[in-house]
């Protein structure tokens, strides 16, 4: 099981949704993109000019380093749990070099306080649209996620199990699933990890 280590100014909470909804339109492996995609529109509402960035399948960055972090999973086929911790008010300027390379806050990048309760509930408005517009089978942000798409053109190193695959990201498919161009063709990859980018 994962786990979060989370500082205080940080907000975490889950949701808990029904798998049923999503099955009628075969897009529950599109919920945690979609979750994202939600996270990245709220972040660009409240820091204009910042980068927001979405590494496949389920981290958020903005100025190239990571903001936020989505789990889900299923515990019974009829409901999904999505985890979500987003660094708000926590800071990493004191933290160490090597985690304040790779992590962020909205506090670090835009220098101001907000009260977790907005956020939250200002967060819920956005993810009840994009999860609802899954739920009915609106792919739109699919169509646009290159434009926000962190491993897009790069190369990368994905791992599942004990497999292995390297090669260039070429974005997503309309199921969810990574693109890679290999030496072997292209593959379609779902679920695992991304170990590397470059």
């Amino acid at each position: 099981t994962n786990q979060w280590w989370a500082q205080p100014g940080c907000l975490t909470f889950s949701l808990i949704l029904a798998a049923t909804e999503f099955e009628r339109t075969k897009h529950l492996p599109l919920i945690s993109l979609a979750t994202g995609w939600a996270i990245a529109d709220l972040l660009e509402d409240y820091a204009p000019g910042e980068i927001v960035q979405l590494k496949w399948p389920n981290d958020v960055y903005m100025g190239g380093r990571k903001i936020c972090g989505i789990l889900t999973e299923m515990p019974s086929p009829e409901v999904v749990i999505v985890g979500i911790g987003l660094n708000v008010n926590n800071s990493f300027y004191t933290a160490t070099e090597q985690l304040k390379e790779r992590a962020t806050s909205l506090f670090d990048q835009v220098g101001d306080e907000y009260p977790l309760t907005i956020i939250l509930i200002d967060l819920l408005k956005q993810l009840e649209t994009s999860l609802s517009n899954l739920s009915q089978g609106e792919l739109a942000f699919i169509a646009n996620w290159p434009s926000r798409c962190l491993l897009m053109g790069r190369t990368i190193t994905h791992a599942a199990g004990e497999r292995q695959t390297t090669g260039l990201c070429q974005g997503i498919d309309q199921t969810g699933a990574l693109l890679l161009q290999t030496e072997q063709g292209q593959k379609r990859l779902i679920g695992g990890t991304i170990s590397s980018f470059g």
